[in-house]
């Protein structure tokens, strides 16, 4: 895949790993196949300059969210690091995200996901797995919140026994925070 040459990307426009992060080409991909996937924008790392979003990126981050019907729902800011969701290593909890964002709190929110890649409990998750230590700040997806009446996690492998042949399924009612928090015990299930 080409370069990506905008700082904050539509989801219509074409997505690469290594500019916005698993999360945010997974969607990509989801949606490519025709799949109801919420709308959404990406702020690649190329944004921030000097660990501030640049003015131009404010500037197309303010027309996407008017061109995708975005600027008066309340929103997801996620993390999209090309180190999440690895094949050795998942990052789970180590980057920041929100959900109900208004568009008053939105720049404020995408710099401290953004922010989040410089934790030092990044740093300290990296040194236990004897992971390189160079930071690789996250892009940061800014996507429509769903009201859900039920949500959850999916684990393509067993995260607790390794076993590659099951997936694991966690879901509770309401928003899925309360489980990625750990405020809410989920209804699990095994599937072979």
């Amino acid at each position: 895949m080409t370069r990506v040459s905008s700082p904050v990307l539509a989801s219509n426009d074409p997505h690469s790993i290594e500019e916005c992060g698993g999360k945010a080409y997974a969607l990509w991909r989801l949606k490519e196949q025709g799949l109801p996937v919420p709308q959404w924008l990406v702020i690649t790392p190329a944004a921030f300059d000097e660990g501030s979003l640049r003015d131009d990126a404010k500037f197309r981050l303010r027309e996407l969210l008017d061109a995708l019907d975005l600027s008066d729902k309340p929103l997801a800011v996620r993390s999209s690091s090309v180190e999440e969701d690895a094949a050795a290593s998942s990052f789970a909890g180590q980057f920041e995200s929100y959900l109900g964002v208004s568009l008053v709190n939105l720049e404020e929110t995408v710099q401290k996901v953004w922010n989040s890649g410089y934790a030092e409990r990044v740093g300290a998750y990296k040194n236990a797995r004897g992971e390189e230590q160079e930071v690789k700040p996250p892009a940061v997806i800014v996507q429509e919140l769903v009201a859900a009446d039920v949500a959850g996690v999916a684990f393509s492998v067993d995260p607790v026994s390794g076993n590659w042949n099951n997936t694991l399924v966690s879901a509770v009612v309401g928003l899925g925070s309360t489980l990625v928090d750990g405020e809410s015990d989920a209804d699990s299930f095994t599937i072979d």
